[in-house]
Formats: C-alpha cells, structure tokens, sequence
C-alpha cells in the first residue's frame, strides 16, 4: 500500500512558516531562501558517524566439529550447549557440534569462520511456536485453540489424556516461531548479502532484519514486528494453525531517505511518496527508518534550526540597542521561543512515529499473510535471475556517476521487461488491502481514524462502491482508479474488513482459506464469500451499511493535528 506521509510534513512546514510571516519574524522568501532549502540540502548530506562497538563481557572462540570457528559474546554454557551472541543476534551449538570452546578468546581470522546465518542452529524447543509470557517466563506447549483475548495450551500424554491451561493475551509478550531453512531462504539471503554487503543482520526464529541503523531503532522495530507476528498469529488461528510458512520474513530499513528512494527506483517502485513497501517478487519488506536519527535531524532542521538562528540574530540586535540589564530578559525571550519549536519538533516526531508503525505493520501484514500462503498479492513464478538482477542493483546503488547510474537503472527495466516467464493473478484487492489496514491498530480490531473518517467521507460524497463493485479489481491496489477513488476504496475495504471480522470472523476466515486453496472462475469468489456467510448480496449490503453508522462522525484526522498545532502557537 502507498503511504504518503512528506506532503503532510512539507504541508506543515508551510503552515509553520505562514505563522511565522504573520508574526513579523520576517518574510516567507527570506525564510526558504535562508533556511527551509538549506536545512532540506544538510538533512540529504548528513554523515552518519557510528560509535565504536564494544566487545561483549565475556568473549570465547568456539572450535565445531566440522573445521570452523565463530567468535561471540558467550551467553550461556550449559549441559545441551553453547549460546553465543554474534551480529546482533543470538545462536545456539549443541554439545555434539563443539569440539572446544576457548574463553576469553575472539578469532579475528575471517577465513573458515562460520557465519550464524549459514548455519543450521538447533531449535531448543519442542513446539515450533512457543509463548514468551510477560513475567519472562517460556511456556513450550501446543496452542490449541484461540478464544477471543484467551489462548488454551494443550498437552496431551503418550499414555492417554490431556491437560489444558488457559492465557490471557496480556500476559503474553510475544511468540517466537521456529526458524525456516530451505533453498528460497538461501536464494534470497544471497541476494540480499550481496545487495547490503554493509547492512548488520539481525535474526530470531523465523523473521530477519537487515538495516544500517542504530540498535536503539532496531530494538524498537524488534519489538513491533514481534508484537505483529503475535497479534497476527493469534488472530487468523483458525486458518493458520494447520500451515507454516513457506519463507522466512525480510524487513531491511534504510536509515537514510535517498538510499530507500534509489532502492525503490530500482525495483521500479515511486518510494519518493513511500514509508514502505513490501515487493512479493523479492519477497522482502522494505521501509525508510522515521525514527532514526537521520529523520529527526532533517526535521529538527526544517523546525528548530532555523528559528534558532533567526532568534540568536533578533535577540544580539536587541541586546544592542538596550542598557545590559535587560540582556538576561531578552535571552530568555528569545529561549522561549526556541522551546516552543522544540516542542512542535517533539509531536512532529510522535506523529510520524505513529506513521512508521501503522506501515510496518500494514506492509508486514502482506509479508505474513503472503509467506504463509493464505494471499499472494501476486503469484509469480521463482525466477531464476535473482544473482543478475542483485548484482546490477548492488552497482546502481553504488555508482555515484548520474549518467552511469541512469543506465544501470535503464538495464534494471530492460530485465525485468524480457522477463517474460512470469504468471501474474492476484488475490482481490478488496481483504488483501482491508486485511492490512484491519491489522494496523493496536489492540487489532480497533477503530483506525483516519480510515473511518475517509469511509465517511466517500458516504457523504456517495462515493461509495457496491460491494460486487469492489470485489472485482484482482491485483494490485485497485489499478486504473482515480485517486480519491483509490482512497476511498482502501477505506471501504478496511470497513468491510472490520465488519465480517466483527460479526462473521469464522465464517470469513473460511471463506479466506478456501480461496487460499481453490482458484474462483470469474465473479464465482464473490459467490463464495455469500455462501460462506449465509447471505444475500443486498442484505449484507444494507446490513454492513448499518454497522459502520453506528460510528461517532469524524472531523479530518489531518486537521486535528493541524488544530493541535495551532494551539501551541497560541502562546506566541
């Protein structure tokens, strides 16, 4: 889905700087001439300077059986084996795969060195999802059956009979799955290593995370992702706990803008408008870090920077004028100020935070959704030009030359052009799309404003598209669409979404995986999804029409946070 979230941004700049004007701290020309465009060239040309990475407390070597070596923080050394910390993630060797293991030791050799990643870690669990509790502790037993906020654990004894605990989702921090091993993971590991050669790796059980971040962002993102597959897995149970997945999950975040947007060239996708994206092809998701530093600072420039220097130069001309006992009076004026844009710094950063999150876990929906078979935005044959076409992207990204970087890209399209061993369908728009918008709250199945409030907007505007309508458009998000059109079409979808999740969920989730498993003839789906409901088209209509209106209506999200930031300038 395509998430536009700059236009806000610029839209708020302007306001800040029209605010500006009519408070006399100068004219608009002179501000985006002195301030707007040069902090927008120091936001694209930052540095990124990487503090020096500290050895773990207790280093050691270990020597395995089959001739290599891996250096690590050592974790934990026990009777089963060895857990050793390494790129950010954490990998167990049992007993039986060690020849020795040196303490206080690193290997700094690269060569005969065994990288995590290419290794098959053992699985210290019986279950191939195990429940992480809030209170630290691991529960490795089947779940049985999803209740509403209840998980039932099941144990069933070799001599007969079972044993049943019942969970409640809040004491549930997170599941952990098994890891996946098979030739696809292999294929698109090497794509990626040789895409992002500088990207640190960072792995637990079936999801991966590439990024050139700070660990203070990928912790958070860790924790996000952990709590979507949780929220994920818990919700779509029913159809879920008779599958695994047929891949393992890529997320690579980009720390800086315009390595995501040349990325996103590449792939022949407009990352310019874009948080994120996940690419069914390459079957990775790919997202612009808004939390990290690099983000904060164009924006803490666009804001803060300027102002700051305007009120320095606004605060030395007035000291010059006025007796030195009011300089301390004027400073503080001026300081004041300054706090003010601070401030408005802060809530732009918790807006966009809110932003990131709600696309990570829309886009990783797809991801999830995709991997474990139950959708595929679209089916393509696994082509066999993944090193080609890595290859070429790895030298887009870093020639510098424009006019060589323009070829390249023209090549990347030439490929992907006489590709032409490719089967694309689609599963509908409609529950692919209103699926990821139903997963972005958090609690899942809460209200989103934004969606509800353009729902209600197409209604007033009889906007609206019949449901037969909607359930047409097979690929892609609702291609051929006018824009607003589009728009409201993800809003209705979200809508319809959340009213089968609210009143049928069983009965839509079996309509999900029998089209998972079947394919329609044509307009047959829609016939499907009446069968499995028990309706007809136009009472379900009318009765879905009934559930949305039973909504507060809502004012622009947008200019609610407009209005906020019109207030904290009231102080002006």
């Amino acid at each position: 889905m395509i998430k536009s979230f700059f236009g806000f941004l610029f839209a708020l700049v302007v306001f800040v700087m029209a605010i500006y004007q009519a408070r006399n701290l100068g004219p608009v020309e002179r501000i985006l001439n002195d301030y707007v465009k040069p902090a927008v060239t120091r936001a694209r040309t930052l540095v990124k300077v990487r503090l020096p990475a500290r050895s773990p407390a207790d280093p050691a070597t270990l020597y395995l059986k089959n001739g290599s070596t891996i250096s690590g923080g050592l974790i934990y050394e026990g009777e089963n084996g060895v857990r050793i910390s390494w790129e950010g993630g954490e990998v167990f060797f049992s007993k039986a795969e060690i020849e020795r293991v040196e303490k206080g030791k690193f290997q700094i050799e690269k060569e005969g060195l065994l990288f995590p990643e290419e290794t098959e870690t053992e699985w210290p669990y019986e279950q191939e999802a195990v429940v992480h509790l809030t209170d630290q502790r691991i529960l490795d037993e089947a779940i049985g059956d999803v209740r509403g906020d209840t998980v039932i654990l099941r144990r069933e004894f070799e001599e007969g009979g079972a044993i049943e605990q019942e969970i409640h989702r809040s004491q549930i921090e997170y599941l952990a799955f098994k890891p996946i091993r098979n030739e696809r993971n292999r294929k698109i590991e090497e794509s990626l290593r040789t895409q992002f050669p500088k990207m640190k790796w960072y792995r637990e059980g079936t999801f991966n995370l590439l990024t050139d971040s700070y660990a203070t962002w990928v912790n958070e993102y860790k924790k996000g992702i952990q709590e979507l597959r949780t929220d994920f897995y818990l919700t779509f149970f029913p159809i879920l706990k008779e599958r695994t997945p047929h891949v393992a999950h890529y997320v690579v975040i980009f720390d800086e803008w315009d390595d995501f947007i040349e990325h996103g060239d590449a792939d022949g996708v407009p990352a310019l408008g874009l948080a994120g994206y996940f690419s069914p092809d390459t079957e990775v998701l790919y997202l612009f870090n808004m939390l990290g530093d690099s983000f904060s600072a164009f924006l803490e420039s666009a804001l803060v920077g300027g102002v700051g220097k305007a009120m320095d130069q606004a605060a030395d001309s007035v000291k010059s004028q006025v007796d030195k006992r009011y300089h301390v009076f004027v400073e503080g004026k001026a300081d004041e100020v300054k706090n003010k844009f601070a401030g408005y710094h802060s809530y732009l950063r918790g807006i966009y935070r809110e932003q990131t999150m709600e696309t990570l876990r829309h886009e990783m929906v797809h991801e999830l959704f995709h991997n474990w078979g139950l959708q595929t935005v679209i089916v393509s044959k696994i082509r066999d030009r993944h090193e080609t076409e890595a290859d070429k992207k790895k030298k887009f990204l870093e020639e510098a030359d424009s006019s060589k970087k323009r070829e390249l890209l023209l090549e990347l399209a030439q490929l992907r052009k006489q590709d032409t061993d490719v089967q694309v369908e689609a599963s509908n728009s409609w529950f692919v799309e209103g699926l990821a918008a139903y997963m972005e709250p958090t609690p899942v199945g809460g209200v989103s404003k934004r969606w509800l409030y353009t729902f209600q907007e197409a209604r007033r505007k009889g906007r609206l598209f019949p449901i037969e309508h909607l359930t047409v458009y097979k690929m892609g998000s609702f291609p051929g669409v006018a824009s607003e059109s589009q728009l409201f079409a993800y809003a209705q979808s979200w809508a319809f979404v959340h009213f089968l999740m609210s009143r049928y969920p069983e009965n839509f989730m079996r309509y999900l995986d029998r089209i998972s498993r079947e394919t329609p003839e044509e307009n047959e789906d829609i016939l499907w999804l009446l069968e499995s409901l028990g309706k007809e088209l136009r009472p379900l209509e009318e009765e879905f029409l009934a559930y949305m209106e039973q909504f507060e209506e809502l004012e622009d999200p947008m200019l609610e946070e407009l209005d906020t930031m019109i207030s904290m300038f009231q102080a002006f």
